[in-house]
């Protein structure tokens, strides 16, 4: 089933409704013309924060990410059979990766127990 959203010019911030009535997310512009919707979770979490410290608190690794292929020898020890990782492309001067002793070359399979694939992921990102 494909499902489209069209808002109409100006909605960007209006609330993405179910047919029960319940707030699902806010909605707003995307990359070529495509809308986004930010969920309701995130935006409790957002708002969580600027009431609590008045700012967002954001983790800083100080690394970016390229994703990579692994080679059939590694995929073969990894227990999930995964097939992607994050390779390390730069890293910030005295940055927390830097400082952890990570190098630019360096392939990312998990960080704090979480699998990593994507290099736009909440994690990864620099």
């Amino acid at each position: 089933m494909r499902r489209d959203l069209l808002p109409y010019p100006g909605f960007s911030g209006g609330p993405l409704i179910d047919v029960q009535g319940q707030i699902l997310g806010i909605n707003t512009s995307g990359p070529r013309r495509s809308v986004l919707t930010i969920p309701v979770s995130t935006v409790d979490q957002v708002v969580k924060q600027l009431l609590q410290r008045g700012r967002v608190s954001r983790g800083y690794l100080g690394a970016g990410f390229q994703s990579v292929q692994l080679p059939q020898a590694v995929q073969q020890t990894l227990a999930d059979k995964r097939d992607v990782g994050l390779l390390i492309i730069t890293l910030a001067p005295d940055g927390p990766a830097e400082r952890a002793g990570l190098l630019i070359g360096d392939i990312v399979l998990a960080m704090d127990g979480k699998v990593l694939t994507d290099p736009a992921g909440p994690a990864s990102h620099t």
